[in-house]
């Protein structure tokens, strides 16, 4: 039992974890993001254990690679240079509450949406798709929709709870702006790991989208 627990610990350098393209959300905006995943925790039904992120994680995916190896991992970091060197700054507004469903139709995935200009979010996340592909990376499974994920369903019963709490609330709860001059790539490690992402690199935006 002692060997395979250790074959699976990623201290021991046997888990290579996951990579992937994010925008972080910044410290200033976090208290925010905090008081309003209280309170939504707080109308939630205890009976239920969600899986809340952990509030310095928050973020915007905006491409996910998978494992990497060392060569791929390099080919990815001169991809995503590249990008930043033709993209510029821009401001976006973190406000109001959607949701992915289960099959069934009840929420499994409550996340905060992504205003102001979306548009320039958007078109990076393509621009770095678009250099994923060019290295072979298999296309997104789904259309790019950028979210920053707060909690999670563990099955459709607690899910049909975030929809009834969702019903109730009658305010968008408004998480602050947020002018993006970098994105980042992560590395998330295993479920045995406690320490949150680690970032690989930063890659400044530095001229105005086009």
């Amino acid at each position: 039992l002692m060997l395979l627990v250790l074959s699976f610990n990623p201290l021991f350098g046997r888990n290579p974890g996951t990579y992937y393209a994010a925008i972080r959300i910044p410290r200033k905006l976090q208290p925010q993001f905090g008081k309003h995943m209280k309170a939504i925790k707080e109308k939630l039904p205890q009976k239920y254990e969600y899986r809340y992120n952990k509030i310095e994680d928050l973020h915007v995916t905006l491409f996910y690679y998978g494992q990497l190896s060392k060569e791929r991992r390099d080919e990815v970091r001169q991809s995503l240079r590249l990008v930043a060197q033709h993209y510029g700054t821009y401001t976006l507004q973190y406000r109001g509450l959607d949701v992915f469903n289960f099959r069934n139709g009840a929420p499994r995935v409550l996340w905060a949406r992504c205003l102001g200009q979306a548009s320039a979010l958007k078109n990076l996340g393509y621009l770095i798709a678009g250099k994923a592909k060019e290295l072979n990376f298999p296309p997104p499974k789904f259309p790019f929709r950028p979210h920053v994920t707060l909690l999670r369903a563990p099955f459709p019963k607690a899910g049909e709870a975030i929809a009834s709490t969702l019903s109730l609330n009658t305010e968008e709860p408004l998480f602050g702006d947020h002018q993006v001059t970098e994105f980042v790539l992560l590395r998330s490690g295993s479920s045995f790991d406690t320490m949150g992402p680690t970032i690989i690199e930063r890659f400044k935006l530095l001229s105005s989208p086009k």
